[in-house]
């Protein structure tokens, strides 16, 4: 079954959860309501894969102050 909803209003226990681009999409202030998400809705033993775009650790402050392609055009605001 596959679900087209806010995540926020997931409610359930699943054995496997996907999820594509919404590390981008929600922005890392509600990373954390996200993960607790994930946590909240995955079963004991089960699987959650995440595709994201992730850069180096040394560049994510001044990538994240500044808007690049992705974020003015990609997912603006």
């Amino acid at each position: 079954r596959f679900l087209k909803q806010d995540y926020r209003a997931t409610a359930g226990r699943y054995d496997a959860i996907g999820s594509v681009e919404m590390v981008e999409a929600i922005g890392r202030e509600n990373w954390p309501a996200f993960m607790d998400c994930l946590a909240r809705n995955l079963r004991p033993g089960g699987h959650a894969a995440l595709q994201f775009i992730s850069l180096r650790d040394d560049l994510f402050e001044a990538c994240a102050a500044s808007a690049d392609f992705i974020q003015a055009y990609v997912f603006p605001g």
